[in-house]
């Protein structure tokens, strides 16, 4: 919820004595969050701080830069732990400082990526960066530190840790400025004293890519990022994985998002949950109660948006007027688990817009004579009630793409799979699509079932990468 604040300059003398408030203002909280003791830290703590170098911000209204890092010296060579992360930002970059990211690199890269910034998702990241996509800590707008249970820490300095880590950090900043000179990042408070948990993150969601589609002039819609029981089979441990906390994440029209749990048909308590998002206020949330996601369970991640005020249709993407759908769930024990998204192929889509002409829509080539892309045919339609309803009714009843990936390798990408949903409310196996995709196939050239390469994400960002690349 949002509280509305204001004090004045003195205290009152008598009880009808209030001066003008003088100091007012408004502040994002969360009123039912779990209690923290912030004096709890070891003895021994110490910390090093991920800062950004002079980033002079362009003219443009979304900016992402990433910052590389050599893992830090410790003074000890033996296994750390993290126990505390949070924000350390500039006072003249508060507000254009959207989010941040901490990924980790694993095994070996040369020494001098230390100290290399580039913007992101560019042809300017080297290609022996592309493996550093496991999430490690993240810090959204409005945000404070975060505290890891007194019995989890992530681990640092041993043998497997991280060699590597690199920053990103996202700019907001639709007034185009250009006077800034950003230093901000986030410091790490670790301790020499191993605790019983070792941590991991896990981004679960709707594939970051513009296969996300939101329809202008609708206060209510859905969009679902599928976890299959599939991956979890494949990648969750024998004993499961135990979820204490989550960052939940959209973009400027997330107003809901819900992580949703499902084992042997039955729906369980939920991982996450924000009836009331505020796009302002991002923060890492200690769970009331842990969670344990066992092999075979099915997660859902759902994201509700007000497109009201839109003219046009909202694509998926990393700019801030695009949108996302997605999760960071924090867990222990460690293990190879990092990654588990889905997407709805633009082909579905399409199929389902009747207005749109699919004989003269390409999805994977350039349009020749007489054809559009299928992202200018989307992005051109004059959208009526029944397209919303007909691209809204999909979600669930659809073959779905998805992937699953580990921190340094690959469960598997771009895998063709049945919308498998336990609810009355979803569509049954018998109401889905089971027509065959080959034909269909957005990714030709690439094995559908398990990834030899290392195509590691905090949410798989292959698909993006493919899709910005299209003809529009």
């Amino acid at each position: 919820m949002r509280v509305i604040w204001a004090y004045g300059a003195t205290d009152p003398e008598t009880e009808t004595s209030v001066e003008q408030h003088v100091k007012r203002g408004t502040k994002s909280v969360i009123l039912l969050e779990p209690p923290v003791d912030r004096d709890s830290l070891p003895h021994d703590v110490q910390s090093f701080s991920l800062l950004n170098k002079a980033v002079r911000l362009p003219k443009q209204e979304t900016y992402y830069w990433c910052q590389m890092y050599k893992t830090p010296a410790l003074k000890e060579k033996k296994k750390h732990h993290v126990v505390k992360f949070g924000p350390l930002l500039q006072r003249t970059s508060r507000g254009i400082v959207h989010h941040m990211v901490v990924f980790a690199c694993y095994g070996q890269l040369a020494d001098a990526f230390h100290g290399m910034g580039y913007p992101c998702y560019t042809d300017q990241e080297p290609a022996e960066l592309a493996s550093c996509q496991h999430a490690v800590a993240t810090w959204g707008i409005g945000g404070g530190d975060f505290y890891f249970p007194d019995n989890v820490g992530f681990p640092i300095g041993g043998d497997g840790d991280p060699t590597f880590f690199r920053l990103e950090t996202h700019y907001n900043n639709p007034t185009l400025r250009e006077d800034i000179v950003d230093n901000s990042g986030i410091t790490f408070w670790y301790t020499g004293t191993p605790r019983e948990m070792e941590a991991g993150i896990l981004g679960v969601g709707y594939e970051v890519s513009r296969m996300l589609i939101v329809p202008p002039k609708v206060d209510a819609y859905l969009i679902t990022g599928v976890c299959h029981p599939r991956c979890t089979e494949q990648a969750v441990p024998e004993h499961g994985i135990h979820v204490f906390a989550n960052m939940l994440h959209t973009h400027l029209l997330g107003r809901k998002v819900r992580v949703r749990q499902f084992r042997n048909g039955t729906e369980l308590d939920t991982l996450g949950r924000d009836e009331h998002f505020d796009f302002n206020y991002q923060q890492v949330r200690l769970a009331a109660a842990e969670s344990t996601i066992h092999q075979g369970d099915t997660l859902l991640v759902e994201c509700e948006y007000d497109s009201s005020e839109r003219e046009n249709v909202t694509f998926g993407g990393i700019d801030t007027k695009n949108e996302m759908c997605m999760a960071w769930l924090y867990y222990y024990p460690k293990s190879e688990f990092a990654s588990c998204g889905s997407a709805i192929h633009p082909i579905k889509s399409v199929r389902a817009l009747k207005a749109i002409d699919i004989d003269k829509t390409v999805f994977a080539r350039p349009p020749r004579n007489g054809e559009q892309s299928w992202f200018d045919a989307v992005s051109g339609l004059h959208w009526k009630k029944e397209d919303v309803d007909a691209l809204q009714d999909i979600q669930t009843k659809v073959r779905i793409l998805n992937q699953c990936l580990g921190r340094t390798t690959s469960f598997y990408t771009n895998v063709w799979l049945e919308t498998e949903f336990p609810l009355e409310s979803y569509a049954s196996l018998d109401q889905v699509d089971t027509c065959k995709d080959e034909e269909e196939d957005p990714f030709p050239n690439t094995d559908h079932g398990v990834n030899s390469g290392v195509g590691v994400a905090s949410l798989s960002l292959s698909v993006m990468l493919l899709l910005l690349s299209l003809s529009s």
